[in-house]
């Protein structure tokens, strides 16, 4: 997901104590790396979590279905939300709508950035 990578370069480049991990893919099932965002985020200050779709999820002519998070970004939410050390900030990047009622009355989410995507350089 290059945006992510993106705005950790960013964020590494505007602050001095930037960690990165990943927790989830965008679709998987696998929480194995839940233990490891959850160790990093129990120790900073405020944690920024990016969680949403790609265009292989939606697009002109694929349809969803669904409004939930795929895969297991909502538990990943709620884990990482509930280990923080400090706020949480969610930045949701999708094309269509996404259901946050849980996100929205998280008292450690600080912050619900939707972000849309990113648009292409020619």
């Amino acid at each position: 997901f290059i945006i992510k990578r993106n705005l950790f370069k960013f964020f590494y480049s505007s602050y001095s104590n930037v960690h990165y991990e990943k927790g989830c893919d965008i679709s998987s099932s696998d929480i194995s790396d839940f233990g490891s965002a959850c160790a990093i985020a129990s120790t900073t200050d405020a944690t920024i979590v990016v969680v949403g779709l790609d265009q292989s999820q939606e697009a002109e002519g694929l349809d969803r279905n669904d409004i939930s998070f795929p895969g297991v970004q909502s538990q990943f939410i709620a884990n990482i939300s509930a280990c923080s050390k400090g706020p949480v900030i969610l930045v949701v990047m999708s094309g269509g709508p996404l259901d946050l009622t849980s996100e929205k009355i998280n008292p450690k989410i600080g912050a619900i950035l939707w972000v849309g995507y990113p648009g292409k350089q020619r």
